[in-house]
C-alpha cells in the first residue's frame, strides 16, 4: 500500500512539472502572438499604401535603421537595428526590458525569443 501511495505521489509531481512547464509555454506563445500582432499593426500603419485601393497612389513611410518608437511620455516601445548578425526588432515593456526580439540567426534564418516580466528568456527559437 506505501509503495503504492509512492508512485501516485511520484506520478503527481511530475504531472505538476508538466502542467506548469505548458502553462509557460502558452503565456510565452500569448505574448509572442501579442507582439507579432503589434508589429504586423505598426507595419500597415507605416506603410499606408498597402490598405488603400488599387486606384490611388501608393505612398511608402521609408524609415532608415536603427531608429526607435517610443510613447507619448518618451519610454521605448520599440528599437529596430541592423548590426551583427543582422536586422533585429526589439519589443519593449513599460519598465524598459526587452520582452519580444525578432531578427537574424546566427546560422542563417530568423530568431524569436521572448522574455518574461523579470528579464528571464522563457521561450527562443531556433
Amino acid at each position: 500500500m506505501e509503495q503504492r501511495l509512492e508512485e501516485l505521489e511520484r506520478r503527481l509531481t511530475v504531472a505538476e512539472q508538466r502542467t506548469a512547464q505548458a502553462e509557460r509555454q502558452v503565456r510565452s506563445l500569448r505574448l509572442a502572438g501579442l507582439a507579432l500582432l503589434a508589429t504586423g499593426g505598426a507595419l500597415l500603419a507605416a506603410r499606408p499604401g498597402l490598405t488603400q485601393a488599387k486606384s490611388k497612389p501608393i505612398k511608402v513611410t521609408k524609415v532608415t535603421a536603427p531608429f526607435q518608437v517610443v510613447d507619448a511620455s518618451g519610454r521605448l516601445m520599440m528599437l529596430v537595428e541592423s548590426g551583427r548578425p543582422g536586422t533585429s526588432l526589439q519589443l519593449f515593456d513599460s519598465a524598459g526590458r526587452p520582452v519580444v526580439v525578432l531578427g537574424n540567426g546566427e546560422k542563417g534564418g530568423g530568431k524569436v525569443s521572448v522574455s518574461d516580466r523579470t528579464g528571464k528568456v522563457v521561450f527562443t527559437k531556433p
